[in-house]
């Protein structure tokens, strides 16, 4: 039997960050601008781009590198009371162990605060395989992330699960399934436009997706 596997994006996918990553956000730009400036429309925009990406967009006067560090700084200290895995996320996983699916995430996320936020809801151990934001030189929408993820196998079926329009034009170049997961209204409809494979509200509905392809 030739090898199956399904990789997650993790950010807005597998995990709920969403109140993480606006809050660090807008720590910055009370920071360095202004509360007022980050609308919702900006906080819309930081889910799913890497981080080095929308810190230059948004603070093209300061050292990208030392916000991004001042980012992580904040989010870590306030990772346990803004973080959760999403609804059904940790269900699906342990169907896909059980039916003998490989798993990996690509993420925009460095590898080692990827780690960390694994080991802290106990998850390392649902995946095979990690490709973070330092592992791969081009990002999302470039399929490198999932071609590094896929390299040392031929797999018969692909699937790569995501809640952004970067990782369902990632899964698009690779030449792999997409499915896009529809977790936040504002996103809807730019994700309907790039004709995903599937679309789901919710992750457990990822079972029926498979059990229908029989592969």
């Amino acid at each position: 039997m030739m090898n199956k596997i399904v990789l997650f994006d993790f950010d807005g996918t597998l995990m709920d960050t969403e109140q993480a990553i606006v809050q660090s956000y807008r720590e910055l730009f009370r920071r360095y601008r202004t509360v007022e400036e980050f609308t919702r429309e900006k906080e819309i925009s930081v889910l799913g781009p890497s981080l080095e990406e929308k810190i230059k967009e948004f603070f093209p006067d300061y050292d990208p590198v030392e916000l991004q560090e001042e980012y992580r700084i904040f989010q870590q200290e306030h990772l346990k009371e803004t973080i959760q895995p999403m609804p059904n996320a940790l269900e699906l996983l342990q169907w896909l162990k059980e039916k003998q699916y490989e798993t990996g995430i690509v993420t925009a996320r460095k590898r080692k605060s990827l780690i960390h936020i694994l080991e802290l809801f106990h998850m390392v151990s649902y995946f095979d395989i990690l490709v973070g934001y330092d592992d791969v030189k081009k990002k999302k929408p470039d399929p490198e992330g999932i071609f590094k993820a896929t390299q040392q196998k031929s797999y018969s079926t692909i699937y790569y699960v995501g809640d952004s329009s970067m990782d369902i034009l990632a899964g698009k170049n690779a030449n792999v399934i997409t499915v896009a997961y529809l977790n936040l209204e504002e996103k809807i409809p730019v994700l309907k436009e790039l004709h995903a494979d599937y679309y789901v509200n919710d992750l457990i509905e990822i079972k029926e997706i498979i059990e229908k392809k029989g592969v």
